[in-house]
């Protein structure tokens, strides 16, 4: 591993991409549970209109 690679390796053990890929995945994971907490409020909301 040269000087560039532990610089840039927070993740040991794992590629650039491989950490890159997890961080997608990660935010992926976030993104769904804010939209599924949005659609909640969303239905909350449209009860008390009713």
């Amino acid at each position: 591993m040269n000087d560039q690679e532990k610089k840039r390796g927070a993740f040991k053990g794992t590629t650039l991409t491989d950490a890159s890929t997890q961080e997608i995945a990660t935010q992926k994971e976030v993104a769904e549970v804010l939209l599924k907490e949005l659609e909640k409020t969303n239905l909350d909301e449209d009860d008390d209109d009713s």
